[in-house]
């Protein structure tokens, strides 16, 4: 599983070279060359394989909610990945076609593999640092398939007022109105989860970054029922607010669970404390304030963009220069983002140096070792 993880982020940063190079691919979320989206699914299954195995092994004790939806991430992204790289990048479909598969797929992406792992990191970490009872239920099971049943619908409200038939933005629209309730009954559980947090709250920045991660969670499904109304839409089409909505996704949401996850396994793994609890307090601020900074300050630029090429009486420069402070506040939220990554990854340094005093849990344990009675 390492070999894969180093595999990944060579891969990564190699695609992100290219593609500053001009040697991309041009396909929205698959801008990486052919070759190169080859040897990442390679890395990705060596990741992959052992934990959906852990999962397996687990599954005989009933699997704690986290497991449903990390297990459930991991093999919808290969599949839509595979489907969305075949039709936009091996061998292009024509007309239309590519722009479809290209919003289907960024659903999956969206809410299919960010979010369930947002979710799952919250599902995870909440009744770990509060008194709140373990999710569980029907209903909670009926959320959950319902956030991969809509996931590839939701994305087709990318494509409002392209050329496409009526039906497939109003089916669009529908997943997006239906994903609202789903993603509020998420909450609820969250919210029972998380009783008696306040106080630990305050002290762990793991938990601050986990309900951080459900706080954006629910903003972003807030946020994409308001534009699935058409007038909405038509206000924010082609305008920062979209580039947003998906930073709420992918940094507030995936980005804070992601760190505290990172903040409350690595020393368990490591067998030894963070070197200080203050500074990690202080990246991890750093971070959530950088990715609210950058989630609303595009947002918030989408709108007054939006609202300001409505006036008849402003040329295009005009109306842009209307969203300048708001983009400048996302920048500085850029700079506070760069700044928590470069501190958080001094203190996992920090952390290696300390040393162990012992052979580590295995990662899979430590993630799925809570079953469900």
């Amino acid at each position: 599983m390492l070999l894969g993880i180093i595999l990944w982020n060579v891969g990564a940063l190699a695609g992100a070279t290219a593609i500053l190079a001009g040697a991309g691919s041009g396909v929205p979320w698959l801008e990486s060359p052919p070759g190169l989206l080859l040897g990442m699914g390679g890395a990705y299954a060596l990741v992959a394989g052992p934990l959906l195995a852990a999962c397996r092994r687990s599954a005989g004790a009933g699997l704690y909610p986290s497991a449903w939806w990390a297990a459930a991430a991991l093999l919808a992204l290969p599949w839509s990945a595979v489907f969305a790289a075949a039709g936009c990048v091996a061998a292009p479909l024509r007309g239309v076609m590519q722009g479809a598969i290209q919003g289907w797929f960024a659903g999956n992406l969206l809410l299919g593999w960010f979010g369930a792992l947002a979710a799952a990191a919250v599902f995870y970490l909440l009744p770990r640092f509060t008194s709140g009872e373990t999710p569980a239920g029907r209903l909670l099971r009926i959320a959950f398939g319902a956030q991969f049943a809509l996931a590839g619908f939701v994305g087709f409200g990318r494509l409002w007022g392209g050329p496409y038939p009526a039906w497939v933005s109003s089916l669009g629209a529908a997943a997006q109105w239906l994903w609202l309730p789903t993603a509020l009954w998420l909450g609820a559980s969250w919210r029972r989860a998380a009783h008696g947090s306040g106080r630990a709250a305050r002290a762990g920045a793991a938990l601050q970054c986990a309900l951080a991660a459900a706080t954006a969670f629910l903003l972003h499904a807030a946020l994409l029922g308001a534009a699935g109304l058409a007038w909405v839409r038509r206000l924010i089409r082609f305008t920062w607010a979209e580039p947003g909505m998906d930073s709420l996704m992918i940094l507030g949401a995936f980005g804070s669970a992601a760190l505290g996850l990172c903040l409350f396994a690595l020393p368990r793994l490591w067998e030894r404390d963070w070197p200080s609890l203050g500074r990690l307090r202080r990246i991890a601020q750093a971070f959530l304030a950088g990715a609210a900074l950058t989630a609303a300050g595009q947002i918030g630029a989408g709108f007054v963009q939006g609202a300001a090429w409505a006036d008849p009486r402003l040329d295009s420069i005009a109306a842009a220069g209307r969203a300048a402070p708001l983009l400048a506040a996302a920048a500085l939220g850029w700079l506070l983002l760069g700044g928590a990554a470069a501190g958080t990854t001094a203190a996992v340094l920090a952390l290696v140096r300390r040393g162990r005093s012992a052979p580590a849990a295995d990662a899979p344990e430590l993630i799925w070792e809570e079953t469900l009675p």
